[in-house]
């Protein structure tokens, strides 16, 4: 029967199927178990026979049972809800990584009904709420963050999955999720901190002054609202005002004090610890904060002044750091102090007056970019996801110092807008906005099924059997499209180039 259904190690399918009937937890009663794994199984059989690899699927399923501690409520609930049992056998075929998710931490199986139910995906104010009263009092937030990030990731992979949502509105909430946790651990930091180094004051840290804010700046993905389940996060930590810190009135003991640049440096860099650190299931996100004017080796944060000076007209920020600052987004910060850190970032990329010499370093620097890249690499290899937002980023600062329609940080919005503006025709504009959604598609697809290279095709035959179960059965996803359509994505980058500066001359 089970060679029937596919499995190619029938006897030890078989070894699997007869522990998916036997409860592990002693006080549990097998024989109630083995009469709804009984009242299921034909249909769970024929639903592990539909996509490849039934043994691992049904290994999957097995792990995934053993890690909620009672089967027959599981097989109970799949026997009252069909769509349930579906649902869960296809992330065990096709998504390691959120059957992984279903395994540790526990408790997660909740989230795969919330997708089934819950119809609308959360948004930042949302998340950023909930956590906020997760971790009210929590002495460590650690678990609390990875259980949040694991839930939400869940949540939107079910429906991501079952295509109950546009690859744009799941990356739009999946940026949510490090939005909202950057925003708990730093008001978490920032009162240890304050308790200890005293309140950050503008000016001269007089107890009346106003309180000096810090201001977190997206980038990349992340500020683009584009990030998908393993994407960085990219930040820049910003602070509004030079001055002292004063005394916490709410601190019993005496205070030391010290420069609004240490308090914010010293916060931006608790941060990163928390975010970056390792745990049991692994760490948060990779959080990065390259792109600051004294490198890697300066303070982690800066003052809104250093970073406009930096940024000037006539200052020393390079062409292709201008151009990475249209995707920037202010993810933490209010008031006045994020205001001016928005007035900084347009006129840093859209005050510019581009020459043929930053044209000509921007594409140099794409070309670096995709140095050691598999041409198999969707995102940095050769007409691979960078080419596309390179074409776009480009026109939006060419164009968007008169233009405030083209001020966005979403790639697709951009592309949208070009075409709208004038500055996209219309076949151009067609091809690059269902190029960029073919290629994020499938690399959210990719983490989802956890390959070990992100971003890479996988070569192996059943893992490409196993994303194209992922993908389905659109003909415009299918994997053997993808080197033509990569080689199309480089051709409309040479050509673009091409139009806007004439290639330097030879020595």
């Amino acid at each position: 029967i089970l060679a029937g259904h596919g499995c190619v190690d029938a006897p030890a399918s078989w070894r699997t199927l007869r522990a998916l009937a036997e409860e592990r937890v002693p006080f549990l009663a097998s024989r109630r178990c083995r009469h709804f794994l009984a009242a299921i199984a034909p249909r769970l059989l024929a639903a592990i026979a539909a996509p490849p690899a039934p043994d691992a699927t049904l290994a999957t399923l097995g792990a995934v049972a053993d890690s909620l501690g009672g089967k027959g409520v599981l097989w109970e609930l799949f026997s009252a809800h069909p769509p349930s049992l579906d649902l869960t056998v296809r992330l065990c075929a096709s998504s390691p990584y959120l059957s992984g998710l279903l395994v540790a931490p526990p408790g997660m199986f909740a989230g795969l009904l919330d997708g089934l139910v819950v119809q609308d995906l959360p948004t930042a104010a949302s998340l950023a709420a909930e956590l906020g009263d997760l971790c009210r009092g929590a002495v460590d937030p650690e678990p609390i963050l990875q259980a949040f990030k694991a839930s939400h990731h869940l949540r939107i992979g079910v429906r991501d999955i079952l295509g109950r949502c546009s690859i744009t509105a799941v990356t739009v909430a999946l940026s949510a999720i490090p939005e909202a946790i950057l925003r708990t651990v730093i008001s978490l930091e920032d009162a240890r901190l304050g308790d200890r180094l005293g309140e950050p004051m503008a000016g001269g840290g007089a107890r009346d002054a106003r309180r000096a804010e810090m201001v977190v700046v997206g980038m990349g993905k992340f500020g683009g609202g584009e990030t998908n389940y393993a994407s960085d996060v990219d930040v820049m930590f910003l602070y509004d005002e030079d001055g002292r810190t004063f005394p916490a009135r709410r601190s019993r003991r005496s205070s030391e004090t010290t420069t609004n640049a240490h308090f914010f440096s010293e916060l931006a860099q608790r941060t990163i610890r928390i975010v970056n650190r390792s745990g049991p299931h692994g760490r948060l996100y990779e959080l990065d904060c390259r792109l600051r004017p004294a490198g890697r080796g300066g303070p982690a944060a800066m003052s809104l002044d250093e970073l406009a000076r930096w940024f000037a007209p006539d200052g020393p920020a390079s062409a292709v750091e201008r151009l990475a600052l249209l995707k920037a987004r202010v993810v933490v910060g209010s008031g006045a102090a994020a205001d001016r850190a928005r007035e900084i970032v347009v006129r840093a990329s859209y005050g510019h007056r581009w020459t043929a010499a930053d044209i000509r370093a921007v594409r140099e620097a794409r070309y670096r970019l995709e140095a050691g890249a598999k041409t198999t690499n969707l995102k940095r290899g050769p007409g691979g996801v960078a080419d596309i937002e390179c074409i776009a980023q480009l026109l939006q600062a060419l164009h968007g110092r008169d233009d405030a329609r083209l001020r966005t940080a979403d790639t697709a919005a951009a592309i949208d807008a070009l075409h709208e503006a004038g500055h996209l025709d219309s076949a151009d504009h067609r091809f690059l906005a269902a190029a960029y959604r073919r290629l994020r598609l499938v690399e959210g697809r990719l983490r989802l099924l956890d390959a070990a290279a992100r971003h890479d095709i996988p070569a192996a035959p059943t893992e490409q059997r196993r994303l194209a179960h992922l993908l389905g059965t659109d003909p415009a996803t299918r994997i053997e499209e993808l080197p033509s359509l990569t080689a199309a994505i480089r051709r409309h980058f040479e050509t673009f180039f091409d139009r806007l500066v004439e290639p330097a001359p030879s020595a």
